[in-house]
Formats: C-alpha cells, sequence, structure tokens
C-alpha cells in the first residue's frame, strides 16, 4: 500500500508540474496577445465570425512581411511518381498575421496535392489547416480552415504537400507567389518576387532529380569526359562544310587592305551582294577586274542527289594570290549561306584564310520553334534570334503563337483574343484577362502579358525574308486552347444583349457542356468543340488573317495546326455533339476536325502541320495519308521518338513529310545538366547536353537512342527515311526573360545547325567501338571549335549562353580541371575567401583537408557558370 500511495502521489506531483507548464504556455500565449494584438486600432482574433479590419497598408505591409519557403525534400527512387516537399510561411513583421479571410495562390509545374488527397479538385486536412484548391492548368491555392490558428511575430507555420512527379528542381515552382485579403486587390509576397532561387530550397541534394549511376555527374566524370584542351580551334567554319577542298589557314587576304569590289553576274543575287557589301563596307561594280574582287555566279551543283539539299548549294574560293574570291551557288538562298561562311570565316579580324570548298546542306528544313505563348517574347528578341539562325544557316521560325497560357498574335476583328487571351492578371472571371498561370507578374506586364501586332508581325516577315528564312506560324488547336476559348466566351457575354447572332459568330465552346477533363498540363477547358459550326468560322477568320500579313511579303505557305495532346473525354458530355452521336468518340471526331480545317487551308492552298498526335489515335492509329488532299504536302512533327519508335517510320511510308523534333534530343527545355538548380523539365529525359544533341543521328533515329527517359538501356530500332529535316523545340513554360532563353538554346542551338547541315561522319561505320571513337574524336572538334571561337562570337553578339560548369579532381594534392568546351577558363576560390584566381590545371596545389570553390567562365570573362565545392579528402 505505501509503494502505491507513494506512486500516486509522484503521479500528482507530475500532473501539478504539467498543470504548471500548462499554465506558463497559456501566460505567455496571453502576454503576446497584449503585445501584438492590438496594433493600429485592430484586434486581431481567429474565433469564427469575428471580423478584422484591415486598410490597404496593411494588406501591403503583409504582401511584404509574410516570407514563403519552398522546400524540396525526397523522391524515393527514380521510379516513384511524386516527391515531398513543405510550404512555410513565416511572419516577419512586427503584429499578429490573420488566420481567416485571406487566400494564396501560386504556380507549380506538376501537380500538387496535401497528403490525403483523393483528386485534382480542391481538398482539406486538420493536420495543416489549409484547404487547397486547384483551379485551372499549373495555377493553386490555399487558404486557412479554422484549424489554422494565427501566427505571431517570428512564427512559421508548416504545409507538407506531395508533388507528382519523378523528380525534382528548382525551376518546378513558379515566381511571383501571391495573396488575395477578402475586399482587396492581389499582392505579390515579395520574397517570391521574379525568381524561385529567392525562396525554393532543396533538403538534400542527393535526391535532387533520382540521381543514379547513370545521370550522376559529378566533376570526375564531367573531368572524364571533357575533352582534352588543344589551345585552338580544330574547324574554321560551324556549321561544317561538306568538303573543303583546301585550306590554307596561315595565308590571309586581307580585306581592309585591298580594294576589293563585288561583282554579280546575276540579278537574283543582288541581296546578298548588298549584305557583304554593308558588312565590309564594299562597292558593287558591274564590271569583272583582273583582281581584288568577290565575284558572285551562277552555276549547277555536281553533288549526288538525295545526300544534299542541292538548291541551297554552294562553291566558294578564296585565292590570295590573285586577291580574288569566287562564290557559285544554284539559288540565291546558296549565295547567302556563302556569305554566312565569309563573315565567319573572317571574324573581326576581315582576313580571310586561303579556301577552296563547296558545301551544301543535309536537309532543306532546318528549324527551330520558339513557344511565345506561354511566356510572351517580343519582336526584338525574335529578331535577335533570325540573326542568330542566319548565322548558323537555320531555315524554319516555327513560331508557336497560341496555347493555354496566352494567344500572342492580333487578329482584325477578333480583339478578344489579345485584349483577353494575351493578358494574364488575377481575374477569377476570366473576363479581363486569363488567370496568372506560371508566376507572371499581376499587373498585365510581360512576359505574361503582350502580342505582336499585325504591323510588328509583318516586320518580322520581312526581316525574315532579307535572311533566307520561312516563318511558319502555330495556332495550337483543338487542345491547347484555354486563351482563346476565354477570349470568345468572353466577346460573347459583351454581345450577347445586343446582337447574339454576332455573339455565337466565333464561340469555340459548346456553353452546356459538363464534361469533366484534365489536360497533360492539367487544364479542365482548353479543347475547342468541333460539333461547332462556329469553332470553323473562328479558325477561317485566324487562317484568313495571316494569309492576308504575309501576302505581300513572303506568301504563307505552311499552316501549322498543332493537333497535341487532347484528353480523352474532352467532348463527352457535350450536347451538340451528343445530338451528332459523336460524344464519346475522340478518334472519330479528331478526324472530322482536322479534315474541315484541311478543307479551309485548302482554301488558301496552304500545307497542314500537325504534332505527331494529330494524325494518331491511341498510340496505334495513324491517319492514311489519303485523308488528306494529295496535291499538298502535309508535314508530321514527331516528337514522342521513344514510345512511338515505329510512327515516324509509318508516316514516312504513308507520304507524309516528316520532321524529327525527337524530345530527347531536340527539346530544349530541358536542362543541360543533372542538378535541381539547373532550369528545365525532365518529362523526356533527365538532362539534354549539348553533346547529346550533337550525337543525334537524324538519319537512324532509333539505332542512336542509347538509353530511354530513365536512363535505362533501349532497344534499337530500324532507322528513318524520307526525312524533310529536323528542328529544335524549346517550349516556353519556365522562359520568362530573353537571358534564359539564351541559356536553354546556346550552345545546343549550335550542335542542331551542325547535325542540320551536315551529315554525321561516323553514321555509316558498323563496329561499335570504332563508331564510338570517331564520335569521340568528331565531338572534340566540333567543342574545341565551340569554346575557342563560336562562344567568343555569341558573347560580342549580346547573348548570354550557358556557361557549362567545370569538371574536376584533386591528385596528389593538385587541381585538374576542365570544360565541356575548351578554351574557357576555370577559376578557383579557396574556402573563406572571396578572391578567385585562374586554375592551371596541373599546377595549383590544395592542401590536404582543405575545401575551394571552382567555376568556370565566359569567353569574355564577364558571367560564370554554377560554382562547385570540392574537398581534397
Amino acid at each position: 500500500m505505501a509503494r502505491l500511495r507513494m506512486k500516486y502521489l509522484c503521479f500528482r506531483r507530475y500532473q501539478c508540474v504539467l498543470l504548471f507548464v500548462a499554465s506558463l504556455g497559456l501566460l505567455g500565449l496571453v502576454l503576446e496577445y497584449k503585445k501584438y494584438g492590438k496594433t493600429r486600432g485592430e484586434r486581431w482574433r481567429d474565433t469564427k465570425g469575428v471580423k478584422h479590419n484591415l486598410s490597404k497598408a496593411d494588406v501591403e505591409y503583409f504582401a511584404k512581411n509574410i516570407m514563403i519557403t519552398y522546400t524540396l525534400i525526397a523522391s524515393k527512387d527514380p521510379y516513384e511518381t511524386q516527391f515531398e516537399a513543405e510550404i512555410a510561411m513565416t511572419n516577419k513583421a512586427d503584429r499578429i498575421f490573420p488566420g481567416h479571410d485571406w487566400t494564396i495562390f501560386f504556380s507549380q509545374m506538376y501537380s500538387v496535392q496535401l497528403p490525403y488527397p483523393s483528386h485534382l479538385e480542391d481538398f482539406e486536412t486538420q493536420k495543416y489547416g489549409v484547404r487547397i484548391f486547384h483551379w485551372n492548368g499549373q495555377l493553386y491555392s490555399f487558404q486557412p480552415t479554422e484549424d489554422f490558428g494565427y501566427l505571431i511575430p517570428g512564427a512559421t507555420k508548416k504545409i507538407r504537400v506531395l508533388a507528382l512527379h519523378r523528380g525534382m528542381a528548382v525551376t518546378d515552382t513558379f515566381p511571383n507567389w501571391y495573396i488575395v485579403f477578402k475586399g482587396f486587390p492581389p499582392h505579390v509576397i515579395s520574397n517570391t518576387e521574379d525568381d524561385p532561387f529567392k525562396f525554393v530550397r532543396l533538403l538534400n541534394e542527393s535526391y535532387s532529380l533520382n540521381l543514379n549511376e547513370i545521370s550522376n555527374l559529378t566533376s570526375r566524370k564531367r573531368y572524364e569526359n571533357d575533352m582534352k584542351n588543344i589551345g585552338h580551334a580544330t574547324l574554321p567554319i560551324l556549321p561544317t562544310p561538306l568538303s573543303i577542298l583546301s585550306h590554307k589557314p596561315h595565308k590571309f587576304l586581307n580585306i581592309l587592305q585591298n580594294s576589293l569590289v563585288i561583282v554579280c553576274d546575276d540579278n537574283i543575287f543582288e541581296r546578298e551582294a548588298r549584305l557583304l557589301a554593308t558588312a565590309w563596307k564594299l562597292t558593287i561594280v558591274k564590271h569583272l577586274p583582273s583582281k581584288s574582287y568577290i565575284h558572285f555566279g551562277k552555276r549547277e551543283m555536281d553533288l549526288e542527289s538525295g545526300k544534299v539539299f542541292i538548291t541551297e548549294a554552294y562553291s566558294l574560293s578564296v585565292n590570295v594570290a590573285q586577291q580574288a574570291i569566287n562564290v557559285y551557288a544554284m539559288s540565291s538562298a546558296g549565295a547567302f549561306y556563302a556569305v554566312q561562311t565569309l563573315l565567319t570565316l573572317a571574324g573581326n579580324t576581315y582576313k580571310l584564310p586561303e579556301i577552296n570548298l563547296i558545301d551544301a546542306p543535309r536537309f532543306g528544313y532546318r528549324g527551330l520553334m520558339l513557344d511565345i505563348a506561354r511566356n510572351f517574347h517580343g519582336k526584338d528578341t525574335i529578331k535577335r534570334y533570325l540573326d542568330l539562325m542566319a548565322m548558323y544557316k537555320l531555315n524554319k521560325l516555327h513560331l508557336h503563337l497560341s496555347d493555354d497560357e496566352g494567344w500572342r498574335l492580333e487578329i482584325p476583328g477578333l480583339e478578344e483574343l489579345t485584349e483577353i487571351g494575351g493578358q494574364r492578371c488575377h481575374d477569377p472571371t476570366e473576363t479581363r484577362c486569363i488567370l496568372p498561370f506560371l508566376g507572371p507578374p499581376l499587373e498585365k506586364k510581360s512576359p505574361g502579358s503582350g502580342y505582336l501586332t499585325v504591323l510588328d508581325y509583318k516586320e518580322l516577315l520581312r526581316y525574315a525574308i532579307d535572311r533566307h528564312i520561312e516563318i511558319i506560324p502555330e495556332i495550337d488547336l483543338p487542345g491547347h486552347s484555354h486563351a482563346a476559348i476565354k477570349a470568345m466566351e468572353a466577346r460573347f457575354l459583351k454581345l450577347y444583349n445586343t446582337n447574339l447572332t454576332a455573339a455565337q459568330e466565333y464561340l469555340l465552346s459548346d456553353l452546356k457542356d459538363s464534361s469533366t477533363y484534365y489536360s497533360v498540363q492539367k487544364f479542365k477547358d482548353n479543347v475547342v468543340n468541333p460539333c461547332l459550326h462556329s469553332t470553323y468560322a473562328f479558325i477561317n477568320k485566324v487562317v484568313g488573317a495571316l494569309h492576308d500579313m504575309h501576302k505581300n511579303i513572303n506568301p504563307l505557305k505552311i499552316f501549322h495546326l498543332g493537333g497535341d495532346e487532347i484528353p480523352k473525354s474532352a467532348w463527352i458530355n457535350s450536347p451538340i455533339c451528343r445530338a451528332l452521336n459523336l460524344h464519346d468518340d475522340v478518334r472519330t471526331l479528331k478526324e472530322i476536325f482536322i479534315v474541315k480545317v484541311s478543307d479551309i487551308l485548302g482554301k488558301y492552298n496552304l500545307e497542314v502541320a500537325l504534332w505527331q498526335d494529330g494524325f494518331v489515335a491511341d498510340q496505334i492509329f495513324v491517319l492514311p495519308r489519303s485523308t488528306f488532299s494529295e496535291d499538298r504536302d502535309i508535314h508530321a512533327y514527331i516528337w514522342n521518338d521513344i514510345a512511338d519508335v515505329y510512327q515516324a517510320d509509318k508516316m514516312a511510308r504513308e507520304g507524309y513529310r516528316v520532321i524529327l523534333t525527337g524530345a530527347e534530343h531536340l527539346y530544349f527545355d530541358h536542362p543541360y545538366d543533372v542538378d535541381s538548380s539547373e532550369p528545365g523539365l525532365t518529362w523526356a529525359h533527365k538532362m539534354l547536353s549539348t553533346k547529346d544533341v550533337y550525337s543525334f543521328v537524324p538519319d537512324d533515329s532509333f539505332l542512336d537512342l542509347p538509353v530511354d527517359c530513365n536512363g535505362s538501356l533501349f532497344c534499337p530500332h530500324r532507322s528513318i527515311h524520307m526525312l524533310e529535316g529536323i528542328q529544335g523545340t524549346l517550349f516556353g513554360e519556365l522562359v520568362r526573360t530573353s537571358d534564359l532563353l539564351d541559356y536553354m538554346l546556346l550552345p545546343r542551338v549550335i550542335a542542331l545547325a551542325e547535325r542540320a547541315w551536315r551529315e554525321a561522319p561516323w553514321h555509316k561505320i558498323s563496329d561499335p567501338m570504332k563508331k564510338e571513337e570517331a564520335l569521340e574524336s568528331y565531338w572534340g572538334e566540333f567543342a574545341t571549335t565551340v569554346g575557342y571561337k563560336e562562344l567568343d562570337r555569341l558573347d560580342q553578339l549580346g547573348f548570354k549562353y550557358r556557361v557549362p560548369t567545370p569538371g574536376a579532381i584533386i591528385k596528389d594534392n593538385i587541381l585538374y580541371t576542365s570544360t565541356e568546351f575548351p578554351g574557357l577558363v576555370v577559376e578557383m576560390s579557396r574556402t573563406g575567401k572571396s578572391h578567385w584566381i585562374i586554375v592551371h590545371s596541373g599546377h595549383t596545389p590544395v592542401a590536404p583537408g582543405e575545401m575551394i570553390n571552382i567555376r568556370a567562365r565566359s569567353a569574355n570573362g564577364q558571367r560564370y557558370s554554377r560554382t562547385l565545392t570540392l574537398l581534397n579528402r
């Protein structure tokens, strides 16, 4: 009994201690409440039904002093479909942050859920005291429930979420999170403004992007993979000419010291002659002198048909003794590429080496796709890239002008497309603008808002034709059309009470449609209705407007219709489609849509272009070529070359004109490297280096696929034939600035140009080891030329290309470094020091146990790569 009584007394004392501690905690809360509960006359309370008073100044104050931290926590293995993240809200203000009447909006590339959701739609949990809601596309919000409480100054609220993707990177989360207090306009939360690197963190780098033995590029592996620095460029010109018959790099013709004149045998070369005359300040004359001349003449090229695109061939010779340059070409395009070669050879020195070459492109279609719909880039930025394309002999600019997140071309008579569809702001009704997908500024500013006027577009057409570049406009239909659908619904509402017929004329949606679906990008309402006559009236209006813009400048030839990523249940509850008994037959409806639009394009004598999805249903069925008129080419853009290894070959055999733009080699929205701080999407592959682009063999596109999207060995397959060409593609969800545009495209575009212009020399080697050795040798020449020559040219032109992360090892206390492009300088800083010194590979000592930082710098020394930290163990 005494023992039991003692236990009872101890238990009572324990209860008393707990009660005392709890009382102290309650007292602390009361004191905190008294300290912060009354500020500027407001009393913050979180009892249900009690209101608070806020001023505009208070709302702005909280937007500046609530700090968001988004932490990427873990992804278990390369085959998981989700990773964990944590949203932390910290109150940096000098007053209590309320627990009600506010909503925070944010954009996330991949689906966001609390740990126990049932679907993409809104859900809540008592554990975190918030309700998360999926608005549309990549836009989410969360708001407090009664369980949230409030945040005293210095306090942090943490919310654990799941993101449905197998990898994670900082750029998967978009900037410009914003808060909306009830009764007030939205305000961007200051620490999230413009840059995700300000507030997105990685808890453990080892979890980043599911690193494994295949993809984990350590500094040592980079060092082993990088090319040996031989000290100079090895190729005189990129893209590499078809045949250099002779080259004497130490024998020069000085353009400035010789009174060269330009002579044209044929009027078709006048524009190219003027271009060269302007660049070198030369005079054009009618008669050929005995020496000191540049001569343009027309001549047939004796080249093997089928191996090159003969119509753009040219020959070029520089004779130093005669001070003579002779250019022969079959077309003005060939002469233009000869001029580009001359400008490349002379550089800023105005000295031409003695050289004799014959050149022609491998493909007639050498393309680049720029997405200006997701994030808008204006005419000046596009002009910069037209200049770059001309420099590297690319000839097709595929402009992605519309998508869910924006419509970017003025269409006279349909002003709502740009006044509403071309603007992003906080408007839940989407009658003034579309929602701020992808984290743009809120004030209808670039890159979320903006468009090309008719005059802008015509100016681009003129600029492109002078550079022998064809602009191929894409209006993405029937999917990817949220912006257009909302713009036409706003037009309908504006005209409904005054002119119902006009209101319905260009409507793209069945207003009674209750279909439920999600697109790949998680949009719920992004597919135009193919059963509406007004849909085709809209398309005819848009096509007619584009046709007129091109007419007197460079007649429109190809109209890219998109046709990709149509959700299966898009029209299942559309009364209009039900009336046709086609509501549950996506394959038939898609075919009807494509054929009807093709007929509209036929009236303008336009060729149809589609992403491969537009021709395909259920990954198997391919629309027969006989579906379309035989008198016009139909162009198929193949992007999914791992999932559909037979499709490109099958479509070529059907008679479609095939353009390869496979995501595994040519999607420049993917990161260069496996690192969470590298911008880029990872749905097709973990990384896409410049070497990956260079290594692509279009003629044999499946024999050269060494790994699939998870890094596992892939089964080779038969070659593809009848190719029209290849295209590098940059979708723009992540590309908010021109600097980032440069980063994602360069130097990969140079490798694209090389493969589009010249057949891979190692292509036909049958022995795998010899083939790999040849690839490494040719890559070495290319990489060295890029490092010693091309990057400096890009610096001079103002392009902010990606500076590659260096490779490094420490051996016997000596630092050895390398770069992907030999010629770039590597720098080092020692622990605790901000001063950077140039590394002399193999000669820079590192003390035992010392930790150092290394980085590469751009050719002009003004920008730097990511910094790596090394420990000399």
